[in-house]
């Protein structure tokens, strides 16, 4: 039943995958990375984990969110890999690439790996693996609550605040906000 689960999961994973065009935002993107991995500076793997009580150890992310803010502000050849998981359980890894892209533009490539749980199928042991991408070419630090108008504020450039006071919004070349972390 195993090796039957396996071979579907990769052949559902192939179908996946041979459907990308069909999936706009992902037509124009070059996958990262696109220098010698051996030169990026790296940190992690990170594993995030919930705590028992089902709450994000937040010292952690912030952690994180420091190190992506301070390499992509002093453009550092990067990566961070960090992997999270659902309230489910599910597993994702993402892979943020700061570097140049092909025209030399700063950027932010983000790598998503996901395994999850496959609903075609009712076996729990089924998972699909999805792998999605997106650069963002402006990284922006954002109040962590929204204003009155329903929108989180920005914060200045040089305003100094600590990482647990603040989102990063990843944005795409025309400004719109693709994640926040």
């Amino acid at each position: 039943m195993k090796l039957v689960c396996i071979i579907l999961i990769y052949l559902s994973s192939q179908y996946c995958i041979s459907q990308a065009p069909n999936r706009p935002a992902m037509a124009n993107i070059s996958q990262p990375p696109l220098h010698d991995i051996d030169s990026y500076e790296k940190a992690g793997p990170y594993e995030i984990v919930r705590r028992p009580d089902g709450t994000l150890p937040l010292e952690q992310l912030d952690k994180a969110r420091a190190w992506l803010w301070t390499h992509w502000n002093e453009h550092h050849i990067s990566l961070l890999i960090l992997t999270r998981y659902s309230v489910e359980g599910e597993r994702s890894t993402y892979f943020y690439y700061i570097e140049p892209d092909r025209e030399g533009r700063w950027r932010v490539a983000v790598k998503t790996e996901s395994l999850e749980y496959n609903h075609r199928y009712n076996d729990p042991d089924c998972k699909r693996f999805n792998e999605r991408f997106f650069s963002a070419y402006s990284l922006v630090r954002i109040e962590l609550e929204a204003g009155k108008n329903g929108l989180r504020n920005e914060i200045a450039l040089g305003e100094i605040r600590s990482p647990a006071t603040y989102l990063i919004s990843f944005r795409d070349e025309n400004g719109k906000e693709l994640a926040a972390f």
